[in-house]
C-alpha cells in the first residue's frame, strides 16, 4: 500500500491509476451497454484501497452518501445524492440507492 499525507493526495494518486471501466451490463430497452455498479466498483475500490482509502456508501438524511476515508490521516470527503424513490417499497428503495451509488 502506498502511503499518502492526506486523502487529497491519495485521491489524486488513485485517479491517475484508474483503468477503463468495462460496460458489462446490457439495457434491453435501449439495446445499449452500460457500466453497472459492480463494473465501476471493480476498478475504483481496489485502486482506492491500494492508496489507503476506504469507499463507503450509506443512507443519511434521505440521501445516499458516498464517502472516501483515508486511514493514515483520518481525513474524509463525501458527496450526498438525494434519493428519489419511485415505488414506496424495498424494490424502489434498492433501485434508488443502487442508482445513487453509481
Amino acid at each position: 500500500m502506498t502511503e499518502h499525507k492526506n486523502i487529497y493526495m491519495a485521491l489524486a494518486a488513485a485517479q491517475s491509476e484508474f483503468g477503463k471501466v468495462t460496460k458489462g451490463a446490457t439495457n434491453p430497452a435501449f439495446k445499449s451497454k452500460y457500466a453497472d455498479l459492480a463494473d465501476v466498483a471493480s476498478v475504483v475500490i481496489p485502486t482506492m484501497n491500494a492508496h489507503g482509502c476506504a469507499v463507503l456508501h450509506y443512507v443519511k438524511d434521505g440521501a445516499m452518501r458516498t464517502e472516501f476515508a483515508h486511514g493514515a490521516s483520518g481525513t474524509r470527503v463525501w458527496c450526498d445524492v438525494p434519493l428519489i424513490v419511485d415505488k414506496q417499497n424495498m424494490q424502489g428503495m434498492k433501485s434508488a440507492t443502487t442508482y445513487a451509488k453509481r
